[in-house]
């Protein structure tokens, strides 16, 4: 997550409001769902979720479903 934020730091400034893993399957083959919220520094929060097999790709790919709905919603903002 930390690697994600350093990464977009220049276009995005987030912060991790939550973090939640919840299973969506058991056993062998179980596959997770992160949900998250973030926020940026104008107090805009949106929540993402994926799932995966691998906890660690459900979080990247989570967080940055969040980031690109951050800067979506500043892109519209602006336009207007």
């Amino acid at each position: 997550m930390r690697a994600v934020q350093n990464i977009t730091m220049n276009k995005i400034n987030v912060r991790l409001r939550e973090y939640r893993i919840e299973a969506l399957t058991g056993g062998s083959e179980a596959v997770a769902q992160v949900i998250i919220e973030v926020e940026d520094k104008d107090g805009n929060v949106v929540s993402a979720r994926a799932a995966n097999e691998d906890i660690v790709k459900a979080s990247v790919e989570a967080m940055i479903t969040g980031i690109n709905r951050l800067l979506l919603r500043q892109r519209l903002s602006s336009s207007i």
